[in-house]
């Protein structure tokens, strides 16, 4: 059932093994928000489990003190959990390999801050929290334990702080509110220090980043009369680079800073054929629900979805799709 924060603790109290997992793909805010929540049961004397689905992204190796397992051989064991927590998703597209098993889950709490949603968490005696006016899932952790008068430490609160600052774009973008300032203080009251923070997260890029940056930005493409980013990466690009798909994060953004331009589309082309698709925009387009109809999902400013097919067709399907609404709607600030 939907629920309220109040109603977490006396859920969580009941519970002595928990297994955390977050969206395929983790960015800051799915594992800062597992980071701090982990850290909180902990203190709470249960023992989480927090499985990733993918590998951990080199940037995120700051989350000191956090135990990250493979979801492979946590899945084999599946049944020593008493509690299932999701955190930062409830859409079944982005827990592929865990899909199959929600119907005979454990008890299950989703905390989640996106507006697509599926049935995850509904049967009887499971949890979901679910606010879309909040910046950041790690800020509804933050809340809550707030709320719930749950110490902070310093490698907690970090965590969070972590969470909220990637998905807010260190607070400049539009989801920045004074909610997310008065959280943000807390936890810097709690021992958090945004600078070094902000070194280790964006001033340590290994160079095969910056050179598949370079190669996206080399061929990016303006459409819609300026209005629209398109930027594509192959695997091609990848190997030319060095790099990984775990270097893509955030990369969605550089073609922000062009002035005009109000909507960015990012393909990226995974190892097995199939793209992924990061829709951004500034003001006015709701990527979110261009994400919906290719199957995925988000928020209004910030959306992706995952296809199959031929990957110049596709980067052709989206991107007309996004200019015809461009072209087509009203534009309010």
């Amino acid at each position: 059932m939907t629920t309220g924060p109040t109603d977490i603790l006396p859920w969580l109290r009941k519970r002595r093994a928990p297994l955390l997992v977050s969206h395929q793909r983790p960015d800051g805010d799915a594992l800062g928000s597992l980071a701090g929540m982990g850290g909180l049961l902990r203190a709470l004397g249960m023992s989480p489990t927090i499985a990733l689905f993918d590998a951990l992204p080199p940037r995120y190796r700051l989350l000191a003190g956090t135990e990250w397992s493979s979801w492979e051989p946590v899945s084999a064991r599946f049944d020593a959990f008493d509690a299932l927590l999701i955190l930062d998703t409830c859409s079944a597209s982005q827990l592929e390999p865990l899909v199959t098993r929600l119907a005979a889950a454990p008890p299950t709490l989703v905390i989640d801050h996106h507006a697509t949603r599926d049935e995850i968490g509904t049967r009887a005696g499971d949890l979901r929290f679910i606010d879309v006016s909040a910046s950041a899932c790690a800020l509804l952790v933050a809340e809550w334990a707030d709320g719930a008068a749950l110490p902070l430490t310093p490698a907690i609160a970090a965590a969070l702080f972590v969470g909220i600052a990637t998905d807010c774009g260190w607070f400049r973008f539009s989801n920045t509110d004074a909610r997310t300032f008065q959280a943000v203080s807390r936890l810097v009251s709690a021992g958090v220090r945004p600078d070094a923070l902000y070194q280790q997260l964006y001033q340590c890029d290994p160079l095969p980043r910056a050179r598949l940056a370079g190669r996206l930005l080399t061929a990016l493409d303006l459409r819609a009369s300026g209005l629209l980013a398109v930027m594509k990466l192959r695997q091609s690009d990848f190997a030319a680079a060095g790099a990984d798909r775990t270097m893509t994060e955030d990369l969605v953004n550089e073609a922000a800073r062009l002035g005009g331009v109000e909507a960015t589309a990012l393909f990226s082309e995974d190892p097995d054929g199939r793209i992924r698709i990061n829709l951004r925009s500034r003001n006015w387009l709701d990527v979110a629900a261009v994400a919906a109809e290719l199957g995925g999902g988000g928020h209004a400013r910030a959306a992706g979805a995952r296809a199959t097919g031929d990957f110049e067709t596709v980067v052709a399907q989206v991107v007309a799709r996004l200019e015809q609404l461009l072209r087509a709607a009203p534009r309010s600030t």
